[in-house]
């Protein structure tokens, strides 16, 4: 997610308030979901100029056309067109979570937005950590990009440990991802590196998470979860 903002003038350096501002995807007429601020509050598309002239909007990494109208301008496309908006920073998160007794559960969740991997080639670094509880229970960590678990800890007995799991994954079509995922903890333990090819549709979201399987709550507790977008999407 990133902002972008402007000032839109004419050709005298004047502003132009009150204009039309379209967002459209790349080399399309379909409206981009936009927002106010950073993801929560979605901003009406297309939307006014400021008074002063100000283009203000945030939306997910990609590329965007923007098209102005108003009455008496006439506006060149080609200066807004394929306008590149990037945050390596897409999600940080340590806010800690738990498994809950028996069964594989949700620890960590993250939806990547629709078309963040926009480009063939772009990829994706997710990096997961957290501790484990006192005791000699079974365990097990994994970690999704969507429906596909990118690597497994596998069950193991491990007692009051840190953990430690990573996976990159690149988009290789707008259904077709290359991935790799590897799983460490202190014991020491590794697990991978573990080669995956999952197929989610990346004009929709995907759904990135860690579990964890146990037998006790808190037996697992996952302590951060950081996806970053590892080049631009131009």
């Amino acid at each position: 997610m990133q902002r972008y903002t402007d000032i839109l003038h004419d050709s005298s350096g004047s502003v132009i308030a009150t204009a039309t501002v379209n967002v459209y995807l790349p080399g399309t007429t379909t409206a981009a979901t936009i927002y106010s601020d950073d993801g929560t509050t979605t901003k009406d598309n297309p939307f006014l100029t400021g008074t002063d002239g100000l283009i203000s909007f945030y939306a997910a990494n990609g590329l965007y056309d923007l098209v102005f109208t108003k009455t008496g301008y006439t506006f060149t496309a080609g200066n807004t067109t394929n306008i590149q908006l990037f945050d390596p920073a897409e999600n940080v998160n340590t806010t800690s979570v738990g498994n809950i007794t028996t069964g594989e559960d949700n620890l960590m969740t993250y939806a990547l937005k629709a078309n963040s991997l926009s480009v063939n080639k772009h990829a994706i670094r997710i990096t997961a950590w957290g501790t484990t509880a006192g005791n000699g229970n079974s365990k097990t960590v994994k970690l999704y990009f969507g429906s596909t678990a990118l690597v497994s800890s596998g069950a193991l007995a491990i007692n009051a440990k840190d953990w430690y799991v990573t996976g990159l994954v690149v988009r290789t079509s707008a259904t077709a991802q290359e991935a790799i995922g590897l799983y460490r903890n202190e014991t020491p333990t590794t697990v991978g590196p573990d080669r995956t090819t999952p197929g989610e549709t990346l004009s929709g979201a995907v759904t990135i998470k860690c579990t964890g399987e146990a037998t006790d709550t808190d037996d697992i507790v996952q302590r951060g979860l950081i996806v970053e977008l590892l080049n631009s999407s131009g």
